[in-house]
This record gives structure tokens, C-alpha cells and sequence, in this order.
């Protein structure tokens, strides 16, 4: 065995030693030599068995309830990963603190400065604009860049509002300037400022505010020597001409925002253009529209076509048409024409007899006949047919027809159920000429109450039998539903049938539901497909039961109490679709809710909602419970939404309500701030929307609004600390990481 010398690192063997250095050989080195190469197989043993422990960990969760497994030997869980950084959060935090601090700022200089003389305001706004541009100067000693940031954006603001509150109260006599002439001014001195203070300091958010700010000065001063279209467009032509050369002078996603500019510019100039000689740049347009239309379907003709079927097929035509003419008046008469009775339903037994011919009835059986002699399963639905119109043509007495055309149709779905395997081999056509002829049948049977009830109780009868009895597991599936929407037409029609209140028969209807949801908790365990088919059947059965107390906001509210209680027993009697059950139970509790307070007449917005939000916020953290790695959106965002948005849509859109509007400020700052110590994304998100529309209102209501800014500005510094703290945070750990990377 070999092994480097420890002495030469030369290759020393156990039989002659080291060759290099002449040292006598050491087992010990060739013993440390096989256990390093022993642990380094047993290292990738180890991760081969970890990565074929977790994928068979995955393969059982797929399968079963969701229950989180650690890793061997790693103990408890981990915790689920954070959605967001902290360079993520800290950055959003310093956006919502530095935009509260830019309206404090605007609502200060509108509203609250006018108590004070032409000097003061002079002072205060060279002193607040001076602490706004010295602050990021003293953030950079400090490394906190980001911070650096925030205050370089608030002070370039600052300096636009400068300009705006120096012209508003005729500072050294600048309100004699003309507006457009003065705003070019402004912007112009802005971008200058901001240009320079970014090559100053090497921030990033100055440069943006440059090139933004540099935008309006030519359109502006347009304005303001009131030039024509043609003026205009040769405005916005040498402001392309400057975003261009800007857009290839610079780079990252400052460079895209030129190119935006740029894009926008031509836009605005090829406009103006054609507002100037409209009539003769009209025609061209329409023609380029033209030829690129024609260039378009010139590429779609290049698609090849559909393969065409085979040519015998086209042979069928003439040979069916011959057979239709005779005998489709008599099919449409026996199987089209009962619909007519959708439209005046229960008007009495219908008087006269059958027009069918004799002929039409011979011709069917005949080419009955003559396919089962080729095709004996084809035989089957074309007998099935022929028998009603063989009956309409001896004029057979009402209901005699839709009675036997029932009977046919359940009778050709209930061959494939239990036995008669002579037909499975044809069960796509035997089940959908039964179809037809059961739904004809019913049709048929709308001229009677009584008909009406005994066809739908058969319906209900034959299709519960294949949902029990079916031979396979779609048949079964497809049953259920259909025996669900049969039961609650027989609940419809008896409560028309007995002359009750439509109100009240809705409980007949949810009773209806309610059975055929403890019938999916009988069949979860053995048959969890036609399980869920019936939990769906019975919530739209539900749901009709809702429908038929439209008008009556109690009753309305009794349906939705009854069925969330139905829902909750199902959830609490089987484990699977725990969540999905909770979701209904919950929402139905919530709609009764809602309906009781609409029968009370509360206006109260967060009446509704808040209950609302709350139910779903619990729901989202029972399934964060289950599952850990769920998203905040899914988990949490529908709850918050429907706890914050509405309240926001009533502050923008309805009365002054101060105390309103400070509650639900508040209330977002808080999910804000939650959410930013939790690391999820859809607290910040949904929470950091709901600032901004309040802080955005605030600053149309300046007027009124005097006191406020201070809240404002505090919620800012608010974000703004928390965000240097997270900043500082990672400053400090890159720091140690370098300290512990130079040790030796």
C-alpha cells in the first residue's frame, strides 16, 4: 500500500518506506491514507441514501395526507424557508417610508407653512431641503446605501416642491412668471441638481430623477411660446433626439428607461405630425394597415390544411340522405317536438293524434333489420327508436309515447350497469341514444303534473341503480350527478305541483343537497371519485336551494346556516378534503351573515367584511399548519384583501370618515410591519398597497387634512428605521464574514 511521506510527501510504501528521504516505512500514515478514502465512500453512500430517502418521502406525502417528515437524523422539522429577503423587505420598507415622507412633505408644504411669514417659509425650506441632501452624505460614511437612497429621493423631491412653494406664495416676486415657463424652470433645475448630487455621491435614485426630470422642459417650454402641431412635433423630435444619445451613452436598466423615453417621444412626435397634415398622412396609414393585414394572411395561408377525411366516406352522403328523407319527420315528431312542451309546461293532455306514417315506422324497422344483419350491436339503438315511432304511428293514446321512450332510454343506460355484457362492446352509442331518448321522454312528460313527477321519480330510481350498481367507475361517477339534478327537479316541481312559497321550498331543495352529501361521506372510503362527484352535485344543489329565496334575505340566510352546519358535519366525518370543506362551511356561515345584516339594514362596510377576512385568515393558517411550504398568497392574501381593499374603496370613494381612514392606515402599517418580520410576501404586498392608496388619498385631501402629516411622516421614519435596521443587520454580517474569512 501507498501514502505520501509525511516528512517529504514523496510516495513512501509499507514494504521499502520513503524513497525521497530514506524514512522507514509508517503505518500509521497508511492506516490515516485508507480511512480518509473509507470516509469518502461512506460520505457519497450517505448522500446517495439522503437524496433516496427524500424522493420516497415525497412519493408517500403525495399519496396520503400531507404530514412533514425531517430528515434522518437531523431532528425536529426545519422551519419553511421565508418568501422574501431581507434585502427585499428592507427595500420595500424604504419605498412605502420614503413615499409617506414625500406626502408629509407635499401635504407640509400646501397646507401647514402658511401660518408663517415670507422669511420663515424661506428658512424652512432651505433648512428641510438642506438636512434631505446632507443626510445621504452621512448614510454613505456609514455604509448604509440604501438608506443613502431613500433620503436622496426625498430630497430631490423636496426640491421640486421648492420650486412649487416659492411660485405659490410669489417668493421674490416669482409668481409673476408664466406657469408653463416656470414649471420648465423647475424641472430643468431639478435635473440639474439631481445630476450633479449623483455624480457627487454615486447614488443610483438621483440619476433616474435626472433623466425623468429633464422629460417636460421641452414640451413646456413648447407650451409656453404657444407653437402649432407642426412645432410640436419637431419638439418631441429633438427630445428623442436626447434620449437617444442618452439611451446609447448609458447602461443597466437606467438605459431602459431611456429607451422608454425615447419610444415615447417619437410617439408623441409622430402624433403631433399627423394632427398637422391629417388628410394626407390618413391614407397612408390605412394602407400600411392594409398590406400588413395582407401579409398576415398571406402567413396564414402558407399553414397547411387539414387532412381531408377518406373519399368512401363522402359516398355515405347521398346514401343517408335518402333514408333521412323518409324517416326524419317521424323522429323529429316522436323525438324533437316533446320539447315543445318546456315552454308551456303542465297545460293538460295534449288533444289530437300522432301525424307519423306507417311508412316512416316500416322504413326505421326495416333498416333496423337490415344493419342488424351486418352489425348486431348496431341493431340495438336503431330497434330502441323504432319502437316509439312504431307506437306513434298506430296512434297510441297519451302518454303511451313519452312513457315507452322513457322507459327505452333508462332501459338502454341501465344495460350497462349490472349485467348484460352482450352490449358493453357498444356502450358509448347504447349510452347516448338512451340519453336521448330519456331526455325526449321527460320532455314528453311536462303536460301533466302527474306525469311530470312519475318520470322524474323513475329518472332519480334508474339513475341511483347505475350509480350503485355501474360497471365501471365513470359510469358510476356520471350517475350520481345526474340522479342529484334529477331529485332536485322532482323537489321543484313538487313544491309547484302542492302551490307552496318558492321560499320555503328551498329547504326542500337543500334537503335534496344534504343527502346526497352524507351519501359522498358513506362513499369517501371506497369510492373517493364518485365521492367528490356528489359533494359537487350537492353544493349546486345548494346553491339552487339559495336561488329559489331570492327576495327573502332571512330565509336566504336560513339555507346558508343550514348548509354551513351540513358542510361542517361532513368535514368533521371524514378526514379527506378537510380544508376544501372548511372553505365551504366557512363561507356558507358567511353568507348568512351577510344576509342577516342586509335584512337589518347595517351600511357598515367592515360589517361584512372583517368577519370575513377573519374566517379566511384562520382557514389560510390552518393550512399553513398543515403545510408549511404553502404560499402567504394562497394562505394568507384572499383574507387580507378582503379585510383591507374594501375598507380602502370606502375611503377613496366615500364620505369623509377621518376615523376610518386613521384605522385603516394603522391596520395596513401593522400588516406591513408583520409580514416584514414574518418574511412573507403577501402581508408586505397587500398591507404596502393599502398605505400607498391611503397616503395617496391623504394627498388629495391636503386641503383638508392639517394635522395628518405628522402621522404620515412618523409611519415613515417608522418603515425607514426598520429598514436601516435591516440594512445595518447585514452590513455588520458581511463585516464578521470577511473578519472570519482573513483568520488562519
Amino acid at each position: 500500500m501507498t501514502y505520501p511521506c509525511p516528512a517529504c510527501r514523496a510516495t513512501a510504501s509499507l514494504e521499502t518506506g520513503c524513497p525521497g528521504c530514506g524514512r522507514a516505512a509508517d503505518p500509521d500514515a497508511a492506516e490515516v491514507i485508507r480511512l480518509d478514502s473509507e470516509i469518502a465512500a461512506l460520505g457519497a453512500n450517505l448522500r446517495a441514501a439522503q437524496l433516496r430517502r427524500n424522493e420516497l418521502a415525497a412519493r408517500v406525502r403525495a399519496r396520503v395526507a400531507p404530514i412533514i417528515l425531517p430528515p434522518a437524523g437531523t431532528g425536529p422539522a426545519a422551519p419553511p424557508r421565508p418568501e422574501a429577503s431581507t434585502r427585499t423587505v428592507q427595500n420595500l420598507l424604504f419605498i412605502l417610508g420614503g413615499l409617506l415622507l414625500g406626502t408629509a412633505a407635499i401635504v407640509f408644504t400646501a397646507v401647514a407653512w402658511a401660518a408663517y411669514g415670507v422669511g420663515g417659509r424661506a428658512v424652512i425650506l432651505a433648512v428641510v431641503t438642506a438636512f434631505a441632501l446632507s443626510a445621504p452624505l452621512l448614510a454613505l460614511r456609514r455604509q448604509l446605501v440604501a438608506t443613502a437612497e431613500t433620503f436622496a429621493a426625498v430630497g430631490v423631491l423636496l426640491v421640486v416642491l421648492d420650486g412649487y412653494a416659492a411660485w405659490y406664495v410669489n417668493l421674490f416676486g416669482l409668481g409673476a412668471w408664466p406657469g408653463n415657463r416656470y414649471a420648465a424652470l423647475v424641472a430643468g433645475v431639478t435635473a440639474a441638481v439631481a445630476a450633479g448630487y449623483a455624480r457627487l455621491t454615486g447614488l443610483t435614485g438621483p440619476r433616474y430623477a435626472a433623466l425623468v426630470a429633464i422629460q417636460p422642459v421641452a414640451p413646456l417650454l413648447a407650451a409656453d411660446a404657444s407653437l402649432d402641431a407642426f412645432g410640436f412635433a419637431l419638439t418631441f423630435a429633438a427630445l428623442a433626439t436626447v434620449d437617444l444619445v442618452l439611451a446609447w451613452r448609458l447602461s443597466g436598466p437606467l438605459r431602459v428607461v431611456a429607451w422608454v423615453a425615447y419610444g415615447g417621444a417619437i410617439a408623441a412626435s409622430t402624433v403631433s405630425a399627423f394632427a398637422w397634415q391629417a388628410p394626407s398622412v390618413a391614407a397612408p396609414v390605412a394602407a400600411g394597415l392594409i398590406v400588413a393585414a395582407v401579409a398576415l394572411l398571406r402567413v396564414d395561408q402558407r399553414v397547411s390544411p387539414r387532412v381531408r377525411g377518406r373519399a368512401w366516406a363522402w359516398l355515405l352522403v347521398p346514401l343517408g340522405a335518402v333514408v333521412l328523407v323518409e324517416i326524419a319527420p317521424a323522429l323529429w315528431e316522436t323525438l324533437g317536438e316533446p320539447y315543445a312542451w318546456l315552454g308551456r309546461t303542465w297545460e293538460g293532455a295534449p288533444s289530437g293524434g300522432w301525424s307519423v306514417t306507417a311508412s316512416a315506422a316500416v322504413a326505421l324497422i326495416l333498416v333496423a333489420v337490415a344493419v342488424g344483419a351486418v352489425r348486431p350491436m348496431w341493431a340495438v339503438p336503431l330497434a330502441a327508436v323504432a319502437v316509439p315511432v312504431a307506437l306513434a304511428a298506430a296512434d297510441a293514446p297519451w302518454p303511451a309515447v313519452p312513457a315507452v321512450t322513457l322507459a327505452l332510454g333508462l332501459g338502454l343506460v341501465q344495460g350497462r350497469a349490472p349485467s348484460y355484457r352482450f352490449l358493453h362492446s357498444k356502450g358509448p352509442l347504447l349510452t347516448g341514444t338512451g340519453v336521448v331518448l330519456a331526455l325526449a321522454g321527460i320532455a314528453g312528460s311536462l303536460a301533466t303534473e302527474g306525469t311530470t313527477l312519475g318520470a322524474l321519480g323513475l329518472t332519480v330510481i334508474a339513475a341511483a341503480a347505475v350509480g350503485v350498481a355501474g360497471r365501471t367507475p365513470a359510469a358510476r361517477t356520471t350517475a350520481w350527478p345526474v340522479t342529484v339534478v334529477a331529485g332536485v327537479t322532482f323537489a321543484v316541481a313538487a313544491i309547484r305541483a302542492g302551490d307552496l312559497p318558492w321560499r320555503s321550498g328551498g329547504f326542500a331543495v337543500l334537503a335534496v343537497a344534504a343527502a346526497a352529501l352524507a351519501l359522498g361521506g358513506v362513499l369517501a372510503a371506497r369510492r373517493p371519485g364518485e365521492a367528490r362527484a356528489l359533494d359537487i352535485a350537492a353544493n349546486g344543489a345548494a346553491a339552487v336551494a339559495l336561488l329559489l329565496t331570492t327576495g327573502h334575505l332571512l330565509y336566504a340566510a336560513g339555507v346558508c346556516t343550514l348548509w354551513g352546519l351540513c358542510v361542517g358535519a361532513r368535514a368533521l366525518w371524514r378526514t379527506e378534503r378537510r380544508l376544501v370543506l372548511a372553505v365551504v362551511a366557512a363561507g356558507s356561515q358567511v353568507l348568512a351573515w351577510w344576509f342577516r345584516l342586509a335584512a337589518w339594514d347595517v351600511g357598515t362596510t367592515e360589517a361584512y367584511t372583517l368577519p370575513a377576512a377573519g374566517v379566511a385568515l384562520a382557514l389560510g393558517w390552518y393550512a399553513v399548519r398543515t403545510r408549511p411550504e404553502r404560499s402567504s398568497w394562497l394562505a394568507y392574501g384572499p383574507g387580507l384583501a378582503a379585510g383591507l381593499f374594501p375598507s380602502l374603496a370606502a375611503v377613496l370613494v366615500g364620505a369623509d370618515e377621518p376615523a376610518r381612514r386613521l384605522l385603516l392606515g394603522a391596520g395596513a402599517v401593522a400588516v406591513v410591519l408583520a409580514g416584514s418580520v414574518l418574511r412573507l410576501q403577501a402581508p408586505v404586498v397587500v398591507g404596502g398597497v393599502t398605505v400607498v392608496g391611503v397616503a395617496l388619498h391623504e394627498l388629495v385631501r391636503v386641503w383638508d387634512l392639517l394635522p395628518r402629516w405628522v402621522f404620515l411622516a412618523a409611519g415613515g421614519f417608522v418603515l425607514i428605521g426598520l429598514a436601516m435596521t435591516y440594512e445595518r443587520r447585514r452590513r455588520d454580517m458581511v463585516r464578521l464574514r470577511d473578519t472570519v474569512g482573513r483568520m488562519t
